[in-house]
C-alpha cells in the first residue's frame, strides 16, 4: 500500500509524507516501510501490532530495534527526515480452534488472521464431509501454495494430514468455494458428538 499526505507535526507544522509498505505477512512475516519526508519534522508513527502475531520487531534503518506487543500500537516518536526505511518482522501464529460447545467434536484452523477452510476443489480425491482429524492440536500447517490451481484467486494454501494420513489442503475461508464447490471450516475430530 501507499500513503501520501500532509500531516501536522508536534510543533504544529504541516509536512508532506509519503509511506510505501511492501509486505509478505502470510509467508515470511515481513514488511518494509519506505518513508519519504520532504522536510525534517518531529512526529509520531504508530504501527498496529496484530494480536495474531508474536515477536513483532521494527528495525529503523541501522539504528534502533523496537519491540511491539500483540494487540497494541508500537509508537515511534522521532524527527524524521528524507528517505528512511523501517523493516518489520513478526512470527505469524497458527491456532487450532476447538468447536465446543456449538461444534463439539470438531476443529477449525487459523493462520494469522485467516480462518482456513477445506475446499472440495482443492481436495478432489476425497469426500470432505468424511474427513476426520484426531490429532488436530499437534498438527503443524505447511505451506502448499504450489498445490493451487492456476486459475485460483489467492495465493495461500496449507497442507495438513488427516487421521488416516490423507493429505488435506486448506485455504483461507475468504478464498473457498471459488468454483461453486462445497467447503467446510469445521472438521471432525473423529469423536462422538
Amino acid at each position: 500500500g501507499e500513503f501520501s499526505e500532509n500531516i501536522t507535526t508536534k510543533d504544529g507544522k504541516q509536512v508532506w509524507v509519503n509511506l510505501r509498505v511492501d509486505a509478505d505477512i502470510m509467508g515470511s512475516g515481513t514488511a518494509k516501510i519506505n518513508m519519504n519526508v520532504k522536510d525534517a519534522a518531529p512526529f509520531r508513527l504508530a504501527l498496529r501490532v496484530p494480536s495474531w502475531c508474536q515477536n513483532f520487531k521494527a528495525q529503523l534503518g541501522n539504528d534502533n530495534l523496537l519491540t511491539g506487543k500483540p494487540g497494541e500500537y508500537l509508537y515511534i516518536d522521532r524527527t524524521w527526515s528524507g528517505k528512511e526505511a523501517i523493516t518489520i518482522s513478526m512470527n505469524v501464529v497458527d491456532h487450532v480452534i476447538e468447536g465446543s460447545p456449538t461444534y463439539q467434536g470438531f476443529h477449525a484452523f487459523k493462520h494469522g488472521p485467516h480462518i482456513l477452510a477445506l475446499d472440495q476443489q482443492l481436495n478432489a480425491n476425497l469426500d470432505i464431509d468424511q474427513v476426520k482429524i484426531s490429532n488436530a492440536p499437534e498438527i503443524k500447517l505447511k505451506q502448499a501454495s504450489q498445490s493451487l490451481p492456476h486459475d485460483w484467486v489467492g495465493n495461500q494454501a496449507y497442507l495438513i494430514e488427516s487421521k488416516d494420513s490423507q493429505r488435506l489442503i486448506l485455504a483461507p475461508f475468504l478464498d473457498a468455494g471459488q468454483d461453486g464447490s462445497k467447503y467446510r471450516v469445521w472438521i471432525s475430530a473423529g469423536k462422538e458428538k
